[in-house]
């Protein structure tokens, strides 16, 4: 047998305890048992699920493989199979609960007139008082319903196919179910999941197989629980063995002058006839009649009636099968058959917009398209347009019917007109729909302007548009469901106003114009919650330990926000609530990325949330590698590096890189202290790494000066003996700006001398105090004869070789610092940068160790050159 069962049932049972504000109370369907695994998808959340759940609105459930579970909800239970998943859904009808089955097996018994619809893909089945069992998507078969007690419904595409007892249908792609007989492996398959007793006791029941009349429980009591059954309940009863039904005769069509006259089309809860007919007059003596009107394949004899003709009607809409029987003495019976369809029949309806206008002027329309029923299109339908004024008709298309469903028109006289279309279907069914209208010689309504969508609490502006006339005054009301939110009188044509309340609004215009008339006109208005904008700022970075300060922010077009609130700690309770937007301070305990989730309330309700990120660091060691030291060539230098942790912890590693080339060449675990050769002037890197693997570092230098470079011990640098290019006996360099003297300085591996180390070196290492203020590299007291200066013949006012003034020195050896070339020295000023130490035309005031002028950076001076420091 194809696999079982579609979607009806397990809707029914469920919705069944839904509240009749479509959520679920305490009482609402509860999982009685689960046998394997089944889970819960709750809110975006899974859990699993056990008995004693209570189920909600838009829960969905998946049961999976080798597992059960059954529902329960007053006197009615669902049985759901392995490998199936469904959820509980809204009910589009008058249906109590709604269900929608994705895939899976489903057996629903419903009791004591309780009813669900069941979703499965464009069909909708309703199944009320009756077992019935539903598959979709099992073993590749087709969707599908078994009933095996009562009746189930299947609506599709508008055409209603009812299902009754001991009858399978198969939904395919599209079109009408097919239905057939219950098969024997259609029950046997049932009794492997479902139990044994719950499916012999609807199919005895339902009349399908009375050799399952024999001792069963008197509710459903059991699920069967892997290779055991657990009972659910244990009140048993006897029932006895049903009496067969009586055999019935054969069908024969054996009267060929009879047939069956009757509608071919009614609608819902109308009584139409129903009467066999005899051609020629050829009615047999004796002829018994019979009639099978509800379609269970029984013909019932009706009280007092022995006649050919009977009258029936259907509460609902579906295409049933009615049929007569005849039998007379002697002869086999007679069976005919007639098709019927119940549905509502085709209506007229008539709208006509405006409905007041001015004569000549306003265009009306009159409009039918909301005319016909189901199985009704627009385009079969015929319609025939009549206008009635003080007792007299006009048609204006003729008195014929015809294909046009609207009608356009300008009416001269003033008063009312009344106006009707009759529509005529494609069976004949003719109906009529009127309207009227008021034609006045006054004011005239064009339309009212104004949004059709608002927020809450926003300024609306509304104004009725009018021509034809003066108006008297003007009359607007607000209609929110059945009553009136806002009315106002105004006597001009604007109202600007704000509305508090959510939802759909009627918004009426009326103008009173001439004689005291009245027109009127309407607009659809919905009113929305303003979006709250929240902004979490961010991305944070804090430390362990350490205060963060999270500052968010909010707005609201139409409403003030009058909470914030941080989520940081992971609770459902915030962490930190104020009316106003401070600035939070947050201490977190544990490194890594969290984040924090900020939320603002507007005074309207509406909410926003937003998330931002912070970094949590470990806080970081502090590693000192201790001072620079002035060494030579080939010496022992010893380095003490030392490390520490601020909020506590210890230091696990200590590793030098000599060279600063990002390659540590020592480590150990205990301390900072190493003995190292230099040959060369270098800057030590000493790295340090705490108990969390978290390093820093820092570095000292090992001033080792070169040949051509000078080592100041007390400023612990080095500099050029000479000007550049520091060679002696050669020209220095001059007529060069200072970005060009820093990058020749940086090619060297050096820099520019910074005006501390500058005036250290001119006055050979001596403090200022100690120098005293007018010092000169040679002594206290300017001497022209010793640099290249003002007034020293042997020069001849131009620049001198580097070193050719012998006595143009200190104890340093640093030549020509006095005169010869102004030198450039380093500036974090963008502009301008200062020279020290004048040039060959400097005199005694311009040419000390502390002689300096201000020059732009951008430019090059015939008289400024340069000397390295590093």
């Amino acid at each position: 047998m194809r696999g079982f069962f579609g979607c009806v049932l397990f809707t029914f049972a469920v919705m069944m305890i839904l509240t009749a504000s479509c959520s679920l109370s305490e009482d609402g369907p509860e999982v009685h048992i689960v046998v394997g695994e089944v889970t819960l998808k709750r809110n975006d959340k899974t859990q699993p699920v056990s008995a004693g759940v209570k189920l909600k609105l838009w829960d969905s459930l998946t049961v999976a493989s080798k597992s059960k579970m059954k529902i329960t909800s007053g006197s009615s239970n669902i049985f759901v199979n392995e490998n199936s998943a469904f959820q509980l859904i809204r009910p589009s009808g008058p249906e109590a609960f709604a269900l929608k089955i994705n895939k899976g097996e489903f057996h629903l018994v419903m009791r004591n007139g309780e009813s669900a619809v069941c979703r499965l893909g464009d069909a909708f089945i309703t199944i009320k008082n009756a077992d019935a069992a539903v598959s979709a998507g099992t073993r590749g078969e087709l969707p599908q319903i078994a009933v095996l007690r009562g009746d189930a419904f299947i609506n599709r595409s508008g055409q209603e196919t009812r299902i009754v007892s001991c009858t399978r249908a198969v939904l395919e792609s599209a079109g009408i179910p097919l239905k057939e007989p219950l098969q024997a492996d259609a029950y046997e398959r049932l009794k492997t999941w479902v139990g044994k007793s719950v499916v012999e006791k609807a199919a005895t029941d339902g009349g399908c197989r009375p050799q399952y009349a024999q001792t069963v429980p008197e509710s459903e009591p059991e699920i069967e629980k892997g290779g055991a059954t657990a009972v659910v309940s244990a009140s048993l009863k006897t029932t006895p063995e049903p009496k067969p039904r009586p055999a019935q005769p054969e069908p024969v069509r054996q009267f060929a002058s009879a047939h069956l006259v009757m509608p071919k089309k009614a609608a819902p809860g109308q009584k139409f006839p129903i009467e066999v007919q005899w051609k020629d007059g050829a009615v047999p003596q004796n002829a018994v009649y019979r009639f099978d009107l509800d379609g269970d394949g029984n013909f019932e004899n009706i009280p007092g009636i022995s006649e050919n003709r009977v009258t029936h009607a259907f509460k609902k809409e579906g295409s049933f099968l009615i049929k007569a029987q005849i039998t007379t003495e002697g002869a086999a019976a007679s069976v005919l058959e007639r098709q019927i369809m119940i549905s509502k029949l085709p209506a007229a309806q008539l709208k006509a917009t405006p409905a007041s206008g001015a004569a000549g002027k306003t265009g009306f329309t009159f409009d039918a398209s909301g005319s016909g029923a189901a199985g009704h299109n627009l385009s079969e339908l015929q319609f025939k347009w009549i206008f009635e004024r003080d007792g007299k008709r006009e048609y204006p298309k003729g008195q014929g019917f015809t294909s046009e469903h609207t009608l356009k028109r300008t009416l001269e006289k003033t008063g009312l007109h009344r106006v009707g279309v009759q529509m005529k279907s494609r069976d004949g069914t003719i109906d009529s729909a009127w309207t009227t209208v008021n034609v006045i010689s006054g004011v005239v309504i064009d339309y009212i302007s104004g949004p059709r969508q608002a927020f809450a609490g926003q300024d609306i502006i509304f104004k009725c548009n009018i021509s034809g006339g003066e108006a008297a005054g003007f009359t607007w009301r607000f209609k929110s469901g059945d009553s009136i939110a806002v009315e106002r009188k105004t006597t001009q044509p604007q109202i600007s106003l704000k509305l508090e309340k959510l939802g759909e609004y009627t918004v009426t215009c009326d103008v009173m114009g001439e004689k005291e008339t009245i027109v009127s006109q309407q607009i659809a208005l919905q009113i929305v919650n303003s979006p709250v904008t929240a902004n979490a700022g961010g991305p944070y970075s804090a430390m362990v330990n350490k205060p963060v300060k999270l500052k968010g922010s909010a707005q609201n077009p139409l409403s003030e926000i009058i909470l914030y609130e941080w989520y940081v700690s992971g609770s459902q309770k915030a962490d930190f609530s104020s009316a106003a937007p401070e600035t939070f301070e947050y201490v977190f305990s544990k490194f890594g990325k969290h984040t924090v989730i900020f939320s603002a309330t507007a005074a309207n309700g509406m909410i926003g949330r937003d998330t931002a990120a912070v970094e949590v660091k470990e806080m970081p060691p502090v590693a000192n590698a201790g001072g620079d030291i002035v060494s030579r060539p080939g010496r022992k230098v010893r380095l003490r590096g030392t490390g520490s942790v601020p909020e506590g912890g210890e230091i696990i590693r200590y590793d030098w890189d000599f060279e600063g080339k990002g390659v540590y060449e020592w480590s150990s675990e205990h301390n900072g202290d190493v003995e190292h050769v230099f040959t060369t002037y270098s800057s030590p890197v000493l790295r340090v790494t705490n108990s969390a693997g978290v390093s820093a570092t820092d570095t000292m230098r090992v001033i080792i000066c070169p040949d051509d470079m000078v080592t100041v011990t007390g400023g612990k640098f080095c500099i050029d003996k000479y000007e550049w290019p520091n060679r002696r006996d050669s020209l220095p360099h001059a007529n060069i700006n200072w970005h060009n003297a820093q990058e020749s300085c940086k090619s060297a591996g050096k820099r520019l001398c910074t005006e501390t180390e500058w005036i250290r070196a001119c006055r050979n290492d001596q403090t200022q105090k100690q120098a005293g203020k007018n010092a000169f590299p040679y002594g206290m007291e300017f001497d022209e004869n010793k640099c290249n200066t003002l007034g020293n013949v042997k020069s001849k006012n131009k620049f001198s070789a580097s070193g050719s003034f012998h006595e143009c020195a200190g104890s340093l050896s640093v030549f020509d610092m006095s005169g010869n070339t102004a030198e450039w020295t380093l500036s974090s000023d963008r502009t301008n940068a200062s020279a020290f130490g004048g040039f060959y035309q400097s005199g005694a005031n311009d040419s000390n160790c502390e002689s300096r002028v201000s020059l732009d950076k951008n430019r090059s001076y015939f008289f400024t050159g340069f000397r390295c420091c590093r």
